[in-house]
């Protein structure tokens, strides 16, 4: 009795697409989050606020994004992503009403 090798599947296998949107996502993310030191210099010049102003308002944003992962992690894990996230798009839907847009 001879058995074959198992043959390697042509498709392509699901994980690499969740790895490669998990890694776009993490990259978006430094992005959006490192914005805000490229645009030091525009703003400074637009509004006339000092770098230090800006800076504050940045750490306070970074500050509260830190401490409130933890707690929004919790959350989400004791009451579920459609329960945490219902209200957010009930009001995402509610302004766009109120402002004449379709959702």
């Amino acid at each position: 009795m001879t058995s074959s090798p198992p043959q390697p599947s042509p498709r392509f296998h699901y994980a690499w697409v969740v790895a490669a949107v998990t890694f776009l996502t993490l990259i978006v993310g430094a992005g959006v989050r490192s914005v805000p030191s490229v645009l030091i210099v525009p703003l400074e010049h637009e509004f006339g606020w000092s770098r230090a102003t800006i800076s504050f308002a940045v750490s306070v944003n970074l500050l509260l994004y830190g401490l409130i992962g933890p707690f929004a992690a919790g959350f989400i894990n004791l009451y579920g992503p459609r329960r945490d996230h219902a209200p957010g798009v009930h009001a995402r839907r509610r302004r766009r009403r109120q402002h004449g847009r379709s959702s």
